[in-house]
């Protein structure tokens, strides 16, 4: 059963057992080889588990391959199902990381067009756009979020930051992680190229 084995490789990597679910996600690939998810997952799979390296004071493997076989997980994902978004926001920030932001940004709003609600693809399109300089695009793409969704604090402290007013992006980010259940990492991680 392609979706259990899938999941249950998910559970197994948040609990450490990273190559069992390696093991597992390739197994539910082999079961639904026409599923996108479990294309994708499996490339999910590997960019956490070289995050969670680097995360853990290990060294690296070679980023390069590690980048290369997620970007090809992804790309099979989209030849399985072509309006499959998340692929195309994953792929997006794969591009982002070689530095091919023209790339990035055209994979990113693709991944938009298909589900403009999605809050974190839009998240994503926004900072390549401000990583771009472009922030005229940003903005018009703040405008698009669902009133009170999550990703509106961090794309705008970002902005703000951009911008030169550091004071104000410092107190809509402490405001945002004051809240338990929000994660800093992937926010921290892309503001620090600007710091």
């Amino acid at each position: 059963y392609g979706p259990g084995l899938r999941d249950y490789a998910n559970y197994l990597v948040d609990h450490g057992r990273y190559d069992d679910g390696l093991e597992l996600i390739d197994r539910a690939r082999l079961v639904e080889p026409l599923s996108a998810e479990n294309h994708y997952r499996k490339g999910e799979i590997l960019r956490r588990g070289e995050e969670r390296r680097l995360a853990d004071g290990e060294k690296p493997s070679p980023v390069a391959k590690r980048l290369a076989d997620s970007a090809a997980l992804y790309l099979q994902a989209l030849s399985v199902q072509p309006e499959f978004y998340p692929a195309y926001t994953r792929l997006a920030q794969m591009r982002w990381f070689q530095g091919r932001l023209a790339e990035a940004i055209k994979y990113a709003e693709q991944s938009v067009a298909i589900e403009p609600a999605v809050g974190w693809t839009r998240q994503r399109l926004i900072w390549l756009y401000v990583d771009l300089g472009d922030v005229a695009a940003a903005r018009d793409l703040m405008r698009g979020y669902v009133q009170g969704a999550p990703e509106i604090a961090p794309s705008e402290a970002l902005l703000c930051f951009r911008a030169g007013n550091s004071d104000r992006a410092a107190a809509i980010l402490t405001h945002l992680f004051s809240n338990p259940n929000v994660e800093p990492a992937g926010f921290a991680t892309y503001i620090a190229p600007y710091a």
